[in-house]
C-alpha cells in the first residue's frame, strides 16, 4: 500500500527537535525549518546526520523524494523539495477526488434511464394488452346483438322473397338449412336455441298462412 504523506500522524511518528519542539505531519515541517535557528538545523542535518531524510522515508515511499532530501545542502533547499512534494500530492489526490465523482455522477444517471426505460416497456406491454381484451369483448357483443338482429332480417326478408302460393317444401327446406349453416358454428348455447325458436316460430307462422 502506498504511503500518503498528507496522513494525520500517530504520535510514535512525529519527529521531536532536540530543542523540544515538535513537528506532527509534513506540512508543519517547512514552517519548523523556516523558525529553527543553523545550529538546530545543522544538528539535525549535516554529513554525518541526516535525521529529516530518515524521517521522509519513514513517512514516504517516493525514492526520489528522499534522495533529494538527503543530498540538500541549505535549509531552503530543503524547504522548497518537500512544499513541491506537499503540492504534486494534494494535485494528484484532488485529482482522484474529481474522477470518483464524475464516474458517481455517470453511473448514477445510467441507473435512472434504466429504471426509466423498464417503465416504459411495461406500459407499452400494458397498454398492448388492453386492446386485445377489448377486440375479444366486442367480438362477444356482436355476436350477441349484431348476430340475432342480422338474423332476424334475414329471415323477414326471405319469408317476403318467398312466393306463398308457389312455396313448396324444397325451397322452405333449403332455406331452412342455408340459415342454420350461417348462424350456428358462431352462436350457442341459450342464443342458438332463442334463434332457432324465431325460425320454427315463423315457418309455422308460414305453413298457417299458405294453408289459411
Amino acid at each position: 500500500m502506498v504511503k500518503n504523506i498528507l496522513r494525520d500522524l500517530k504520535p510514535e511518528e512525529y519527529f521531536f527537535i532536540h530543542t523540544g519542539a515538535v513537528i506532527k505531519n509534513i506540512k508543519e515541517f517547512p514552517v519548523a525549518l523556516k523558525e529553527m535557528d543553523e545550529d538546530t538545523f545543522r544538528y539535525h542535518h549535516n554529513p554525518q546526520t541526516n535525521d529529516f531524510a530518515n524521517w521522509i522515508k519513514f513517512l514516504s515511499d517516493d525514492k526520489e523524494f528522499v534522495i533529494k532530501i538527503e543530498k540538500a545542502l541549505t535549509r531552503r533547499e530543503i524547504i522548497k523539495t518537500v512544499e513541491h512534494q506537499i503540492n504534486s500530492v494534494e494535485k494528484v489526490t484532488a485529482a482522484v477526488k474529481i474522477a470518483q465523482k464524475k464516474k458517481l455522477v455517470v453511473q448514477l444517471p445510467a441507473k435512472k434511464e434504466e429504471k426509466k426505460r423498464s417503465k416504459k416497456i411495461s406500459r407499452k406491454k400494458a397498454k398492448k394488452a388492453k386492446p386485445k381484451k377489448k377486440a375479444v369483448i366486442k367480438k362477444k357483443k356482436h355476436l350477441k346483438q349484431g348476430g340475432i338482429v342480422k338474423l332476424e332480417k334475414d329471415i323477414l326478408s326471405g319469408l317476403k322473397k318467398l312466393n306463398k302460393k308457389d312455396g313448396s317444401w324444397k325451397k322452405l327446406k333449403n332455406w331452412v338449412k342455408k340459415y342454420r349453416k350461417r348462424y350456428s358454428k358462431d352462436l350457442k348455447g341459450g342464443i342458438k336455441e332463442y334463434l332457432l325458436g324465431i325460425v320454427t316460430g315463423l315457418l309455422l307462422g308460414l305453413i298457417l298462412g299458405t294453408f289459411i
